[in-house]
This record gives C-alpha cells, structure tokens and sequence, in this order.
C-alpha cells in the first residue's frame, strides 16, 4: 500500500521501503513546485536544487550546480545581505524570510522573496538550511509601476492643487474686476448724464450765441443805416451851413446897401416878420424861405 500508515519505534519510522516512498512523493512533489528549493549544508555548500531553481537562475539542469557554494547565486551587497547573515537570523528564528537580490548565470540580477529554514538532525542540532525563493520580478515590477503611478498621482494631485488655488485666484481676480467693470459703468452713466445735461446747456448757448449773432447782425446793418443817414445828414448839414454863409454874407450885403441892421440868423425870430418893402413895395427876400432855413440851421447846429 502506497500510503500506508509507517511503522515507528520511538517516533522514528523504521520501515525503509516507506522511507524511501515517502522521499521520492517528497522529491516529485518539490522538483513540480514553482518555487526555486535548494537543501544545503551547514557550510552552504548544495546538496539539492530542484528544476525550478535551475531555470531560475539561467541553468538548464540542476544536476550541474550540485557541490557549488549557495553564494553562487547571490549578490553581495552589505553585510546584512550575504547569505550567512540569513543562516545566524534562521538559526535563532527557525525561519527567516527577506527579500533578496539573486544573480543569473549571464550576470543579470533579479529580485526574489526568499525563505531560510533551519534544518536539524537527531540531537536537534542544526545540520544544514532549506531555502525557497521566489522570483517577484513581476511583482517588483508592478510595485515599481505602482510607485511610479503613486507618485505621478500625487504629482497630478499637486498639480490639481495648484490649479485650484490658481482658479481660486483668477475667481478673485475675475471678482476684483467685476467690481472695477460696474464701477466704471457706474462713472460712465454718471459721465453720460453730466455730457448730457452739458450737451443741452452747450445747445443752449448755441442757440443763444446764435440769437446774440443774429441781434448783433441787426445792429451793425442799424448801425451802417446810421453812418449812411448821419452822412447824409452831414452832407446836408454842410449844405445848408453854406446855404446859411452865403444868405447870411448876402444879407449883410445887401443890409449895407439899405443902410439897416445886419441879418443874424441867430435872433432871427421866427415871428416877427422882417420883410424888406422899401423897395417899389417889393420884398427883397422871402422871408419864409429864411425862416426855415434859419429853423434848419438850428437844428443842425
């Protein structure tokens, strides 16, 4: 029987066919794991490795890595991760799990999840280490992708912000000069009235420049009437003062002939009547037409 029960003595299975089945379900079962196992001894030199970790680290057997060293497939960095650092933390722990930088057979690195677990014989004595790892550089990679979207999200986040707070700004800015803009519609209505209310008185003195024109234009052609009667007035003034000289020069000669008092046309007295009939009863002048030549002059005068 394949699984039958094993038989003991003292909790060690005596039966050596059992011993030698149950090794072998144990070697199938390792060789299809996934994850690479090797079994090495105290000094870490390799005993095992399955299929697993052969192709792992570039290899295409396992067969040829027996009797290497463990720190073949390393990559020393610091102290903390050489692999005898990871065998003193299995030896107090029992088991010591870390993440570990392995190297390929062309040189190449990749990242693993490494599990170290001490194995013991008989006596309890720790006599060799199991170690699995598992290649993450997939999940390495993801992660990497990950931190990288992490990041350019809060990038973005930050951006966002400082879009925000720009808009925020530019809201107050917009604000500001909304209340500029209704101020400056405010003076311009205010502006729009007072031309208006100029505009009209403007209208008005307009009109009442162009009446004050208008009247002016009255004047000045009264004004030429004026100058043009007053030098016809002159002109006939001059005419009538010499009219006057020459009756009043004739009077005096003809008054120096009859022997009487000169004629002034000054007291001439509008009347009394100064006709000269001494002649043949005949008037030496008419003295209607002195009289009114004589009211002429004083008007004139």
């Amino acid at each position: 029987m394949l699984f039958a029960r094993p038989k003991r003595r003292k909790g060690i299975i005596t039966d050596r066919k059992q011993l030698e089945q149950i090794f072998q379900h144990l070697a199938i079962t390792v060789e299809q794991m996934s994850e690479g196992i090797a079994v090495v001894d105290a000094g870490g030199v390799v005993h095992f490795i399955n299929t697993a970790w052969a192709q792992m680290h570039g290899y295409d057997s396992s067969s040829e890595l027996l009797e290497k060293d463990i720190d073949t497939f390393y990559v020393q960095k610091a102290p903390m991760g050489r692999i005898e650092f990871c065998f003193e933390q299995a030896r107090k722990r029992t088991v010591y799990c870390v993440t570990r930088l392995h190297r390929r057979v062309d040189g190449s690195t990749f990242p693993t999840r490494t599990k170290v677990i001490a194995l013991h014989d008989e006596t309890g004595e720790i006599n060799g280490f199991m170690i699995l790892a598992m290649d993450i550089t997939r999940a390495a990679m993801a992660e990497a992708e990950l931190a990288d979207m992490t990041r350019k999200v809060e990038q973005l986040q930050n951006e966002l912000q400082t879009l925000d707070n720009q808009c925020n700004q530019g809201k107050q800015k917009q604000n500001l000069l909304q209340e500029k803009l209704s101020q400056m519609r405010a003076e311009n209505l205010k502006f729009q009235q007072q031309a208006a209310v100029h505009s009209e008185s403007q209208q008005q003195w307009s009109e009442r420049d162009r009446q004050l024109d208008d009247k002016m234009a009255e004047l000045l052609a009264e004004n030429e009437e004026l100058q043009s009667a007053n030098i016809v007035l002159e002109d006939s003034k001059q005419s009538l003062h010499a009219m006057v000289e020459q009756l009043t020069t004739a009077n005096e000669e003809m008054q120096g002939r009859l022997g009487r008092p000169e004629f002034d046309s000054d007291s001439f007295d509008e009347d009394g009547d100064y006709s000269s009939r001494n002649l043949g009863d005949r008037a030496l002048f008419d003295s209607e037409k002195l009289k009114s030549l004589a009211n002429l002059a004083k008007r004139l005068s």
